[in-house]
């Protein structure tokens, strides 16, 4: 049969059976008993999909490649664990997919399944901006969110695979027989290896991590007297809260008229310590067929990694406006294009990012000035002066939460101090988090913090 032959009858057999094609895409790294939750419950509320297709994205996450994703997929089906016909398609991204898929289908109609945790407001965001970007591109695709209670992690199930199997099984279908786990095993590249010796919990290695002495290399060990390297180590995961600030850059985007929806996924690497240490190491980048932005956080100024992310922002709007395609190499001086295209992240990201910390100086200056509050002896009796370097520091490592809390304003000074004096701390420790607390209040109520981002400024 000959390729028209074949377009034709593939088109009558479609119009004759009522074809409804239902498509889910991802990373999959691996395909968990979540991805597979997503699936059938979606099969389920859409009875009249007789055709799904599942789309893999092409990056490798921690060594877990886009092959193996796609030989899992059609294990599943192969078991008969997905209960319709399915096609199991590599793609570059997912989203391209669906934008090409859905204006070749204009007049079909098309479910887009889309998985979300229960009570996630980050996976619930997610689906929202899925839902705009696919609605663009037919009045027919129906988005369809599947709520799942597993709460199974992708990133969770990558490190177990490392250090306990055990768990690692856990993270696919129960009704999933021991030989068919094994061949996942072999895909994954482990050989037939359900037999492991036992292994801590994941509790233990956090413990673990916590305990072990760091290695002192970017700071001379006699400059560090109290700890600091373990205690960034320890406390990276909370030592500063991006969200608020994402939030409210965003925002300050999409009302200038910055075209970046649907907004990239942000992911944070906090803990690469080669690569802090390194002069040329990365500070972020953008994923274009992922649509996602990276940020390397770890030993970064906060103000710094929020550039890094203005900047992106630039590079995703290029992407959705289809201007980052042609780009073969990352050497600008290859590639006037890149150039064009790296001088206008640069010009704009920067721009962008200084308008918008100066409408944040204006908020805090009206909040600061409109309420003034005056403390007393009791409170504060020592100038900023008679506070120790290291004592400084070591507020700025361990509470630098309540300087953000503060900085919004429109807050009670004597219960935070009731609050923080009747916590099960020992005295010693209920002391330091009240003179950070006057510390940071202080240098507020001083008007002593940077005119770009609210922090302490140089004297």
């Amino acid at each position: 049969m000959n390729g028209l032959s074949k377009f034709l009858v593939d088109n009558i057999l479609e119009e004759s059976t009522g074809q409804v094609t239902a498509l889910y895409g991802g990373g999959f790294k691996p395909p968990t008993k979540g991805h597979l939750e997503v699936v059938l419950k979606g099969l389920q509320q859409t009875p009249e999909v007789n055709k799904l297709k599942i789309l893999v994205g092409q990056k490798e996450r921690n060594g877990f490649t886009q092959d193996q994703s796609v030989k899992i997929w059609n294990l599943y089906n192969n078991i008969d664990l997905i209960p319709i016909d399915i096609e199991v398609i590599p793609v570059n991204s997912p989203f391209n997919y669906y934008k090409e898929y859905l204006r070749e289908h204009p007049e079909d109609k098309t479910y887009v399944f889309m998985g979300s945790r229960d009570g996630d407001k980050d996976d619930q965001f997610d689906v929202k901006q899925r839902s705009e970007f696919i609605k663009k591109y037919s009045d027919n695709v129906i988005p369809l969110e599947i709520s799942t209670t597993g709460g199974v992690s992708g990133t969770e199930a990558r490190k177990l695979f490392k250090t306990d199997i055990g768990s690692f099984r856990n993270m696919f279908p129960e009704n999933l027989v021991d030989n068919d786990f094994k061949k996942i095993l072999n895909i994954l590249g482990k050989k037939d290896n359900l037999e492991v010796s036992p292994s801590p919990t994941m509790e233990n290695i956090k413990i673990i991590k916590t305990i072990t002495p760091p290695k002192v290399d970017i700071m001379e060990k006699n400059s560090d007297p109290f700890g600091l390297n373990q205690i960034v180590k320890e406390i990276m995961e909370d030592e500063f809260d991006y969200q608020p600030h994402i939030d409210s850059l965003t925002t300050y985007l999409k009302e200038k008229g910055e075209n970046i929806e649907p907004l990239p996924k942000i992911i944070f690497i906090k803990d690469d310590d080669k690569n802090a240490k390194g002069i040329l190491g990365k500070t972020a980048y953008y994923d274009p067929n992922q649509q996602e932005i990276i940020l390397y956080t770890y030993l970064r100024h906060p103000k710094d990694v929020l550039r890094s992310l203005a900047h992106e922002f630039i590079h995703h709007k290029q992407n959705l406006e289809g201007r980052l395609g042609d780009i073969t190499t990352d050497n600008t001086k290859e590639d006037d294009n890149l150039k064009k295209i790296e001088k206008e992240a640069y010009t704009d990201g920067n721009l962008n990012f200084r308008e918008w910390t100066q409408t944040l100086n204006e908020s805090l200056h009206h909040i600061f000035t409109k309420k003034k509050i005056i403390l007393n002896e009791r409170r504060w009796t020592r100038s900023d002066s008679k506070v120790s370097e290291q004592e400084q520091t070591k507020y700025w490592a361990l509470y630098s939460h309540l300087f953000d809390y503060l900085k919004k304003g429109n807050v009670d000074i004597e219960d935070m101090e009731n609050q923080i004096k009747s916590g099960t701390k020992s005295q010693k420790s209920k002391q330091e988090t009240l003179n950070a607390l006057y510390y940071f209040w202080k240098l507020i109520e001083d008007s002593e913090f940077d005119t770009e981002f609210g922090l302490h400024k140089e004297r």
